[in-house]
């Protein structure tokens, strides 16, 4: 609750800010974002045991998926 009033005051205060200046967003975005010369770079690099490490992780995840069926359950699934 008490973060919606959090929100709701910012809300508030926007909509003054607009109403005394319509373009108050257009003169907050321009510096921030379109002027803004600070740049970050980011390097990905692949994990080459990836795929057997996503295999291994979805092995995992039935196995424990199967081990939590009934008996009756399990019967089920093997007719489909």
């Amino acid at each position: 609750m008490n973060e919606s009033l959090q929100t709701l005051s910012h809300v508030n205060k926007l909509k003054s800010e607009l109403s005394k200046n319509p373009n108050f967003l257009r003169d907050m975005i321009k510096p921030m974002l379109l002027e803004n010369q600070h740049c970050a770079y980011i390097k990905m690099i692949p994990k080459e045991d990836y795929e057997n490490d996503q295999i291994e992780r979805e092995a995992n995840l039935l196995k424990n998926h199967l081990d939590g069926l009934t008996r009756q359950q399990r019967a089920e699934f093997k007719r489909c």
